[in-house]
């Protein structure tokens, strides 16, 4: 029997109210803007997006000249505090993944929005890394989001 490997947690502050920040994470215009790759060339499309518990979600596009797409089934949608969805990632290249477990809390402080991102149930060290370095520049991206939508 393989040890579980730890869940990844990523934690980041955004400087806009928890609704903006949740909009923009669930908005099929803003998600191809900060899901996927951040280099020249890199796509992302929502091909569905059903935001309810029990709906499905499916976004591909081109990473660094891969195609990829992730999918998955919402499991918890609390609008604006919580998300809780699962992750299976069917890339070109890639082998099949097991299906991962992604939890997105919502939380204001004081006209800023913390958002932490907990990412369980990768099967190898290798798509932790990876899903952890994907959610940090997803995350870089998603500041500049909502900074633009702000602005205006």
């Amino acid at each position: 029997m393989t040890d579980k490997l730890p869940p990844i947690h990523v934690t980041r502050t955004f400087e806009a109210s928890r609704d903006e920040v949740f909009r923009a994470f669930t908005d099929p215009s803003a998600i191809p803007l900060w899901l996927g790759g951040q280099h020249p060339g890199d796509t992302t499309r929502v091909v569905e997006l059903d935001l309810r518990m029990g709906g499905r979600y499916v976004f591909q596009g081109t990473l660094q000249g891969k195609a990829w797409e992730v999918h998955g089934t919402y499991r918890e949608v609390a609008i604006p505090e919580k998300l809780v969805y699962t992750w299976l990632d069917s890339s070109d290249g890639h082998p099949p993944s097991a299906e991962s477990l992604v939890t997105v809390e919502f939380r204001e402080i004081g006209g800023r929005t913390e958002v932490k991102v907990t990412h369980a149930n990768d099967a190898t060290e290798s798509s932790r890394r990876s899903h952890e370095g994907g959610w940090n520049e997803c995350f870089d991206a998603l500041a500049r989001v909502v900074m633009e939508r702000r602005q205006g």
